[in-house]
């Protein structure tokens, strides 16, 4: 399943090169991430925080686990997780990171929805005297809609969260 997402590429890889110290960086995170854990009851009460931190996570010496903090009216915009992973060479930092750009509830509705989408074409085929290429169509519409576009979706996701990460960090450190 994990090989499958990753050929989607709904979940990514990528490295960052910080020129700065591991200690350093952990403190700067730190001081920009507010530390939470990841759980649902602090997500909910998340929505009605002010706080002034862009991202939510845990920050440790091996390594981060963030994602960005939710707001009111994001529409899961959000929704990506960010685990990274540090590893210092000499004076440079590199933070070997992997975006997942989906929830895992998420995958649950849409394998539910696809198993109730093939009960009711199973039904309608064998009940039905109608043709079978209305029902094979609506099938590969219904596929289409479900499946294909939130694929395209995250993936422009993943993109800007990637691009937005690596201006916050470079951001952080010049600061």
């Amino acid at each position: 399943m994990i090989a499958f997402l990753h050929k989607l590429k709904l979940i990514q890889h990528f490295s960052i090169a910080i020129p700065i110290d591991r200690i350093d960086f952990v403190k700067i995170c730190r001081k920009k991430i507010a530390l939470k854990e990841t759980t649902f009851s602090s997500m909910l009460l998340e929505y009605f925080s002010r706080n002034k931190y862009k991202y939510v996570g845990t920050v440790e010496h091996e390594g981060i686990q963030i994602r960005k903090r939710k707001t009111f009216f994001s529409f899961n915009k959000k929704a990506c997780l960010i685990k990274g992973h540090f590893r210092q060479k000499n004076d440079v930092l590199y933070l070997n990171t992997e975006i997942k750009g989906f929830s895992n509830t998420s995958v649950t509705i849409y394998v539910s929805i696809f198993f109730f989408a093939l009960y009711f074409v199973g039904y309608k085929l064998i009940s039905s005297s109608e043709p079978l290429f209305p029902i094979v169509f609506a099938l590969l519409l219904e596929a289409f809609l479900l499946f294909l576009v939130p694929v395209f979706i995250i993936r422009l996701r993943i993109k800007a969260m990637k691009i937005e990460l690596q201006q916050d960090i470079y951001n952080w450190i010049l600061k």
